[in-house]
């Protein structure tokens, strides 16, 4: 099920990506990455595109 702060974390993400996100939202890149995880296990589908330091989404 998603919550209110998983939503407005993934709406901070698409808006503006994960370290602006982060600095808007005042908690950590790795706080924002593990929530988008979460969503991925929570709807199971990839959602996001990762490189090695690179997450976005999909299209």
């Amino acid at each position: 099920m998603l919550n209110l702060l998983e939503l407005e974390q993934l709406v901070a993400f698409a808006d503006c990506g994960r370290q602006q996100a982060a600095e808007n939202l005042h908690i950590s890149q790795p706080t924002i990455t593990r929530t988008m995880q979460h969503l991925e296990d929570t709807f199971g589908v990839s959602l996001f595109c990762r490189s090695k330091n690179h997450i976005s989404l999909n299209a």
